[in-house]
């Protein structure tokens, strides 16, 4: 009797550049370095995959070989790290060398959309930002439509900080804008370091809270109140800068979250920080971030007041993480994470469950779900609520409800960063697949 293969299959996005609808894309493949090159059959560009990374970017044809052209080249191989691929119908060889290739794997290509030209264009470079802070890459990717210049990154550790804050101003259509991208040293699985707790203290409220981790690693930093971050704005101001984005992926997202809320609070006072924050419009993006607040005090209200026309928390199909912490049940939400993490859940940066084994996740889930004070930590997080207007992005053209989502391994995959960009890219480029962004009724 033959015995049954076992094994796993996942899937990357097609980067920017290369139409998933488009039929006969590629004919031949190679391996190279441990990368895949497709060179086109039908598709415009060629394609470079890393298994390992889970990344894939596009590389443009040279000059000399029309990309309109159809049934360019059926066949390739390597040769001394390079690939070659003999023409069918194209014009003249081929030669790949994938090492020397500048391409990057995420771009705002957008042949077909005016997006950069709208307010939205300034959301999608939040979301492009956001997945380049993962990285160690000291430049964003180079995109179509707009420049940057990256004034500080400083990384975990610096200044007693643990979490990773990047500067960056982008030269937009539409005009410059200063970004404060946010990324946090801990991941959605580290149970033990969730700290739900209720903080009041940065509210200065006992009926308006804020996550008690988020507020903890904030006011540790510093951030708001440091001579850095008011020389960037008066720099910033001085050169054109009328919009500051405060922006993350995830746990980032809560980080920038908080800082919307506390420069919204530090304008409502005085001194040099408050004028030039007053002088200025701020705005937070943030892509599957969890709920970072709770309470309907006077000042709870006024500030999703401020948030509905400043902010918008992206959500990605089914991610379970941008429901956290009010809208699932936590025990639940543990133990699907725990099987996705053993089923071989792809997390390229780690922003689910970081670099642990799927043994350790197992062992702190079981640690977690068995203390004895697990049910006052699901009466903290029934509590946390959205203030920020929400977006659900989908490939459903029917009008889809944040709250209605399925749990289950499968859907922590939505969480990635990638994920957020590519279809965020999706939903203003009708060349890519189809994808509609699901505006939610604002909830007061």
């Amino acid at each position: 009797m033959g015995q049954s293969a076992c094994g796993q299959a996942s899937t990357i996005y097609l980067p920017s550049g290369i139409r998933a609808a488009r039929e006969r894309k590629f004919h031949s493949s190679c391996s190279v370095n441990g990368r895949v090159v497709a060179v086109p059959c039908y598709a415009e560009k060629i394609l470079v995959v890393d298994p390992t990374s889970r990344e894939a970017f596009a590389i443009d044809l040279p000059s000399g070989i029309s990309a309109d052209r159809g049934d360019k080249f059926r066949s390739s191989c390597t040769v001394n790290g390079r690939v070659v691929a003999v023409p069918q119908d194209a014009e003249k060889i081929l030669v790949v060398d994938v090492n020397t290739s500048n391409a990057r794997r995420l771009s705002l290509e957008l042949p077909t959309s005016d997006v950069h030209n709208t307010p939205q264009f300034a959301d999608l470079v939040a979301a492009l930002l956001s997945s380049w802070i993962y990285g160690d890459d000291p430049e964003p990717p180079q995109t179509m439509h707009a420049s940057f210049e990256v004034h500080k990154v400083i990384q975990p550790g610096d200044f007693g900080r643990s979490l990773k804050i990047a500067s960056v101003t982008a030269h937009l259509p539409t005009g410059k804008v200063l970004y404060i991208v946010f990324k946090g040293t801990s991941y959605m699985l580290d149970f033990l370091n969730w700290n739900l707790e209720h903080d009041h203290e940065i509210t200065g409220e006992t009926d308006f809270f804020a996550h008690g981790g988020t507020a903890s690693t904030i006011r540790s930093t510093k951030f708001l109140k440091s001579d850095i971050f008011l020389s960037r704005l008066v720099a910033a101001r001085g050169q054109g800068v009328r919009k500051v984005v405060f922006t993350g992926h995830s746990l980032g997202g809560m980080y920038a979250q908080m800082c919307l809320f506390l420069a919204w609070k530090e304008m409502r006072g005085t001194g040099s920080l408050s004028e030039v924050l007053s002088s200025l419009d701020l705005q937070s993006f943030t892509f599957g971030a969890p709920m970072v607040f709770g309470g309907n005090s006077q000042k709870a209200r006024d500030f999703k007041n401020f948030a509905r026309e400043h902010a918008v928390n992206y959500i990605l199909s089914d991610d379970p993480c941008a429901r956290a912490w009010g809208a699932l049940n936590l025990r639940h939400f543990v133990q699907q994470a725990t099987l996705a993490v053993k089923k071989g859940l792809q997390d390229t940066y780690g922003s689910v469950k970081g670099t642990l084994a799927s043994r350790v996740v197992e062992q702190i889930a079981t640690h977690l779900l068995e203390r004895p004070d697990f049910l006052m930590i699901e009466d903290f997080a029934r509590k946390y609520e959205h203030v920020v207007p929400l977006r659900v992005l989908s490939a459903d053209r029917q009008h889809v409800r944040w709250k209605e989502f399925r749990l289950t391994p499968e859907c922590f995959e939505d969480h990635s960063i990638e994920c957020y960009v590519n279809k965020l890219f999706d939903a203003f480029e009708q060349s890519r697949p189809e994808c509609h962004i699901h505006e939610q009724p604002f909830e007061m």
